[in-house]
Protein backbone atom coordinates (compact mmCIF):
# COMPACT_ATOMS: atom_id res chain seq x y z
CA UNK A 1 0.00 0.00 0.00
CA UNK A 2 1.74 3.43 -1.38
CA UNK A 3 -0.14 5.10 1.69
CA UNK A 4 0.93 2.75 4.98
CA UNK A 5 3.89 0.62 2.93
CA UNK A 6 1.81 -2.62 3.84
CA UNK A 7 2.79 -5.57 1.66
CA UNK A 8 0.91 -8.95 0.54
CA UNK A 9 2.82 -11.84 2.03
CA UNK A 10 2.12 -15.82 1.21
CA UNK A 11 0.52 -17.34 4.66
CA UNK A 12 -0.72 -20.15 4.82
CA UNK A 13 -4.36 -21.05 5.77
CA UNK A 14 -5.22 -23.97 7.91
CA UNK A 15 -8.61 -24.28 7.42
CA UNK A 16 -8.73 -24.40 3.73
CA UNK A 17 -5.21 -25.96 3.16
CA UNK A 18 -4.19 -23.07 0.93
CA UNK A 19 -1.93 -20.40 0.54
CA UNK A 20 -3.76 -16.82 1.01
CA UNK A 21 -2.56 -13.73 -0.12
CA UNK A 22 -1.96 -11.76 3.61
CA UNK A 23 -1.94 -7.75 3.97
CA UNK A 24 0.13 -6.86 7.26
CA UNK A 25 1.40 -3.65 7.44
CA UNK A 26 5.01 -2.79 8.71
CA UNK A 27 3.38 -0.39 11.59
CA UNK A 28 2.30 -2.31 14.05
CA UNK A 29 0.83 0.94 16.37
CA UNK A 30 -1.15 1.77 12.92
CA UNK A 31 -4.77 1.37 13.36
CA UNK A 32 -7.03 2.19 10.12
CA UNK A 33 -10.02 3.14 12.17
CA UNK A 34 -7.57 5.87 13.37
CA UNK A 35 -8.34 7.69 10.06
CA UNK A 36 -11.99 8.08 10.34
CA UNK A 37 -11.17 9.86 13.92
CA UNK A 38 -8.85 12.48 11.79
CA UNK A 39 -11.23 15.56 10.75
CA UNK A 40 -10.05 14.92 7.68
CA UNK A 41 -12.38 16.96 4.44
CA UNK A 42 -12.33 13.88 2.34
CA UNK A 43 -13.76 11.56 4.63
CA UNK A 44 -17.39 12.13 3.38
CA UNK A 45 -15.95 12.05 -0.13
CA UNK A 46 -14.39 8.51 0.64
CA UNK A 47 -17.69 7.86 2.01
CA UNK A 48 -19.75 8.07 -1.13
CA UNK A 49 -17.60 6.52 -2.92
CA UNK A 50 -17.53 3.36 -1.28
CA UNK A 51 -21.29 3.88 -0.91
CA UNK A 52 -21.38 3.94 -4.73
CA UNK A 53 -19.02 1.37 -5.47
CA UNK A 54 -21.17 -1.42 -2.90
CA UNK A 55 -24.51 0.08 -4.99
CA UNK A 56 -22.56 -1.28 -8.42
CA UNK A 57 -21.30 -4.60 -7.17
CA UNK A 58 -25.59 -4.88 -6.07
CA UNK A 59 -26.04 -4.34 -9.73
CA UNK A 60 -24.11 -6.81 -10.88
CA UNK A 61 -25.08 -9.37 -8.58
CA UNK A 62 -21.81 -9.79 -6.71
CA UNK A 63 -21.85 -10.07 -2.83
CA UNK A 64 -18.44 -8.63 -1.45
CA UNK A 65 -19.38 -9.67 1.92
CA UNK A 66 -17.05 -7.10 4.03
CA UNK A 67 -18.76 -3.57 3.48
CA UNK A 68 -19.59 -3.49 7.52
CA UNK A 69 -15.86 -2.91 8.04
CA UNK A 70 -14.19 -1.59 5.23
CA UNK A 71 -11.22 -0.36 7.03
CA UNK A 72 -10.06 -3.42 6.10
CA UNK A 73 -10.90 -4.08 2.76
CA UNK A 74 -10.75 -0.84 1.40
CA UNK A 75 -7.44 0.99 -0.45
CA UNK A 76 -7.66 4.67 -0.67
CA UNK A 77 -4.98 6.76 -2.95
CA UNK A 78 -5.25 10.30 -3.70
CA UNK A 79 -9.21 10.30 -4.74
CA UNK A 80 -9.04 7.07 -5.55
CA UNK A 81 -10.81 4.54 -3.79
CA UNK A 82 -9.87 0.38 -4.64
CA UNK A 83 -11.72 -2.37 -3.38
CA UNK A 84 -9.37 -5.75 -2.33
CA UNK A 85 -9.92 -8.79 -0.72
CA UNK A 86 -12.36 -10.66 -2.65
CA UNK A 87 -12.21 -14.40 -1.29
CA UNK A 88 -15.25 -14.14 0.32
CA UNK A 89 -17.31 -12.88 -2.38
CA UNK A 90 -20.00 -14.81 -4.14
CA UNK A 91 -22.21 -13.91 -7.14
CA UNK A 92 -25.87 -13.20 -6.19
CA UNK A 93 -28.89 -11.98 -7.07
CA UNK A 94 -29.84 -10.41 -3.97
CA UNK A 95 -28.70 -6.80 -2.51
CA UNK A 96 -26.55 -7.20 0.39
CA UNK A 97 -23.12 -5.29 -0.24
CA UNK A 98 -25.18 -1.69 0.42
CA UNK A 99 -27.23 -2.97 3.32
CA UNK A 100 -23.57 -3.91 4.69
CA UNK A 101 -22.10 -0.17 3.96
CA UNK A 102 -25.73 0.99 6.05
CA UNK A 103 -24.18 -0.67 9.29
CA UNK A 104 -20.98 0.71 8.62
CA UNK A 105 -22.85 4.06 8.88
CA UNK A 106 -24.65 3.32 11.54
CA UNK A 107 -21.77 2.04 13.57
CA UNK A 108 -19.92 5.23 12.87
CA UNK A 109 -22.40 7.13 13.84
CA UNK A 110 -23.71 8.85 10.22
CA UNK A 111 -27.30 7.42 10.57
CA UNK A 112 -29.74 6.28 13.65
CA UNK A 113 -30.55 2.74 14.12
CA UNK A 114 -33.44 3.52 12.87
CA UNK A 115 -32.70 5.17 9.54
CA UNK A 116 -30.47 2.37 9.19
CA UNK A 117 -33.08 -0.15 9.25
CA UNK A 118 -35.49 1.59 7.13
CA UNK A 119 -33.48 2.59 4.37
CA UNK A 120 -32.23 -1.08 4.47
CA UNK A 121 -35.81 -2.03 4.10
CA UNK A 122 -36.75 0.05 1.40
CA UNK A 123 -33.45 -0.85 -0.75
CA UNK A 124 -34.91 -3.38 -2.51
CA UNK A 125 -38.14 -1.97 -3.74
CA UNK A 126 -36.28 1.31 -4.77
CA UNK A 127 -32.16 1.07 -4.57
CA UNK A 128 -31.60 4.41 -6.55
CA UNK A 129 -33.53 6.45 -4.13
CA UNK A 130 -32.13 4.73 -1.39
CA UNK A 131 -28.77 5.53 -2.50
CA UNK A 132 -29.84 8.89 -3.00
CA UNK A 133 -30.55 9.18 0.27
CA UNK A 134 -27.87 8.12 1.38
CA UNK A 135 -25.39 10.60 0.07
CA UNK A 136 -27.75 13.24 1.09
CA UNK A 137 -27.51 12.26 4.68
CA UNK A 138 -23.20 11.40 4.32
CA UNK A 139 -23.03 14.93 3.04
CA UNK A 140 -25.20 16.79 6.17
CA UNK A 141 -23.36 15.14 8.00
CA UNK A 142 -21.07 16.74 11.06
CA UNK A 143 -18.76 13.72 11.43
CA UNK A 144 -18.25 13.27 15.18
CA UNK A 145 -17.23 9.72 14.67
CA UNK A 146 -16.58 7.69 17.77
CA UNK A 147 -15.39 3.91 16.49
Amino acid sequence: CPSCGSKVVKDYNTTTKKIDAVTRCPDINFDCKEILKEKNPLIPYYLKKILIASYCLDKLGVFKDEFQRPWTNVLVQNKKIFLIDFERGRLGKYYKNLPQFLQFLKAIKIIDTSTAILLGRNYRKSPKEVVKQTLKIISNNSYNFSI
